[in-house]
């Protein structure tokens, strides 16, 4: 499971030519297949090559004929090297993402966003043909890795187009939920109050579940009583554990963004890799760990089932990556933004079955918002 969770959502394959291509569609997902080819590879030592240097980072963000897997936030040294079978007695760091050469590897290069580190892994065997053979079909978007107020970003130089799709909605029951999240071999008795829109469950004074019956917005809390400050490893590993215990499709559910500081972790459900944003927080769930006492979960009743076959899946042409920062400064709000990223909105459901639609995501103020959005406020904060 914990490679499901914590797989890359984005791969791209820079050229022979140095030209970059994100990887969108293929009939064999490029990030599986490496995660199932690393376990027949042998490593070596790990030392750091480079940090804080802009230079040095892009030219291994942009070596060629090599791919980059990259993750939606930081991956520990101990959940990648389970995750992804690097196998290395040496401390890993803190990993963004992972720069393999295609021809004969005698080293993969691992990457920290924050701080521009660059750490060079040694490679004793690799294998290789799959992942090469994996790279054929599918859409393959022109894209350049650029460094922009010391984060790199992935940008879009032209216009492109990726499809829609609809999925079949799963509804969780509230009730189910709660039941399930409360009892245990010692508490079996779920007490229930219904009030103002809401229904509390609870057993005795330390656990209870608020559902939102218009919404479908679920707030589980835990009092435990004693306070916990979790490093990153330990974060993910713990929100790996409250996931499975959700018992809410843990297969559709994957690694989103984290916070430390905030002690806080988010999984979201994911389109060809691209993560799904909604307005509501439908196909979500965020963990807060007990920094404070109490465990949080704010999740939703509503997230993706399996998609519904279309003859065709019409698409959304996005602008190029140039067109949408000239947009957001017009607005005023560019020096607001402090990340991009492409991604699906959960844009309408009809009956049982809900839409998505490729956009732009940037972090505003603390969380993702649709480009557009952001550009609807205007002058507005």
């Amino acid at each position: 499971m914990i490679q499901t969770v914590y797989q890359a959502n984005q791969v791209i394959w820079n050229q022979a030519d140095g030209s970059q291509k994100l990887l969108f569609g293929q009939p064999a997902n490029v990030a599986l297949t490496l995660q199932q080819s690393l376990p027949k590879w042998k490593f070596g030592s790990v030392k750091q090559v480079s940090d804080h240097n802009r230079e040095r980072y892009l030219a291994r963000l942009r070596q060629s004929n090599a791919i980059v897997i990259s993750f939606p936030g930081e991956l520990a040294s101990n959940i990648l090297k389970q995750s992804y079978h690097l196998t290395s007695d040496d401390f890993l760091g803190k990993v963004d993402r992972l720069v393999i050469p295609l021809q004969n590897p005698r080293e993969i290069y691992l990457l920290q966003d924050r701080g521009l580190v660059v750490r060079r892994l040694r490679v004793k065997q690799s294998q290789l043909a799959g992942v090469r053979q994996a790279l054929g079909g599918g859409k393959k978007i022109d894209v350049e890795a650029k460094v922009i107020n010391q984060q790199p970003v992935m940008t879009f130089p032209h216009a492109f187009e990726l499809p829609n799709y609809q999925f079949q909605l799963t509804t969780d029951e509230g009730s189910t939920l709660a039941t399930a999240l409360l009892t245990t071999k010692a508490t079996s008795n779920v007490h229930r109050q219904h009030s103002n829109g809401q229904t509390t469950y609870w057993v005795g004074k330390n656990r209870r579940v608020i559902v939102d019956d218009q919404t479908g917005k679920i707030q589980y809390e835990q009092y435990v009583g004693t306070s916990q400050v979790r490093s990153l490893g330990a974060l993910q590993t713990w929100g790996l554990r409250q996931l499975t215990q959700a018992n809410l499709g843990t297969n559709s559910f994957r690694y989103a963004a984290i916070s430390t500081s905030g002690q806080t972790i988010t999984y979201r459900n994911s389109v060809q890799g691209l993560l799904v944003f909604s307005d509501q927080g439908d196909g979500s769930i965020t963990l807060k760990a007990n920094n404070d006492g109490l465990i949080r979960w704010q999740f939703s009743r509503y997230r993706l089932g399996t998609p519904v076959a279309t003859a065709t899946n019409a698409g959304t042409r996005l602008p190029a990556t140039g067109v949408v920062m000239n947009q957001l400064k017009e607005a005023g709000k560019l020096s607001e933004i402090a990340g991009l990223q492409l991604g699906y909105r959960w844009t309408q459901v009809n009956g049982n079955q809900v839409n998505v639609q490729p956009s732009y995501f940037v972090y505003y103020h603390g969380n993702w918002v649709d480009y557009k959005t952001i550009l609807s406020l205007g002058g507005q904060r």
